[in-house]
């Protein structure tokens, strides 16, 4: 028994490794497009962070974290405002 001729012809064998070559162009291509789309990405984020952080140390006026403490009266009044004791029984100055 003689056994079919398993060689591909010429033709078939440029076409199969035009197929080859072709699938692993794309292929490369999907990989560099994902690796430029994932580095787009972290550059993204990395730059969203870095003016995070410029935004919460820049010197701007911002509102205290707590409300500031309220002043406590004096336990004694001032000497403007403390109230003077006249002496009735006393006697006026002669001029």
């Amino acid at each position: 028994m003689s056994r079919p001729s398993s060689k591909l012809a010429p033709s078939a064998l440029a076409a199969a490794e035009a197929a080859a070559v072709a699938t692993l162009a794309e292929a490369a291509a999907s990989v560099r497009a994902q690796a430029a789309a994932r580095v787009a990405s972290a550059e993204a984020e990395a730059v969203a962070n870095l003016a995070n952080a410029a935004a919460k140390t820049r010197e701007i006026p911002r509102p205290p974290e707590v409300p500031p403490p309220r002043p406590q009266p004096p336990a004694t009044p001032p000497p403007s405002k403390r109230r003077k004791v006249v002496n009735k029984e006393a006697k006026p100055l002669s001029l």
